[in-house]
């Protein structure tokens, strides 16, 4: 858009502006209609009921994404008697030499 364009919708927007706070509707301009409106009690209740439910809300996300405690003990861990247990092995991942050929991985000795 050009720059003339954007002024003359901020002229537009200006005046639509000042014709909401000053022109008279009836007895009263559509702010002071509008600041009437948000002061009654329908207005009062509903921003009462937003405010509790966006309370609430929030509370719901807050016990969502806040970590869990953690028990100061850990459960003991209980291994059968009698059975050997294995220890994991850590996979060997080929390697490459300084001349771009791949390394054979050292044998394991077992």
């Amino acid at each position: 858009m050009s720059v003339g364009r954007r002024a003359i919708e901020l002229v537009i927007v200006l005046f639509a502006i000042l014709g909401f706070a000053f022109v008279p509707l009836g007895g009263k301009t559509g702010l002071e209609h509008a600041l009437f409106l948000a002061r009654s009690e329908p207005a009062r209740q509903l921003a009462t009921g937003l405010i509790a439910a966006l309370s609430r809300a929030v509370d719901r996300a807050q016990e969502n994404f806040r970590p869990k405690p953690v028990d100061s003990e850990p459960d003991p861990v209980t291994v059968p008697t009698g059975v050997d247990t294995v220890q994991p092995v850590p996979p060997e991942l080929p390697r490459t030499a300084k001349n771009g050929r791949k390394e054979e991985p050292p044998r394991d000795p077992r």
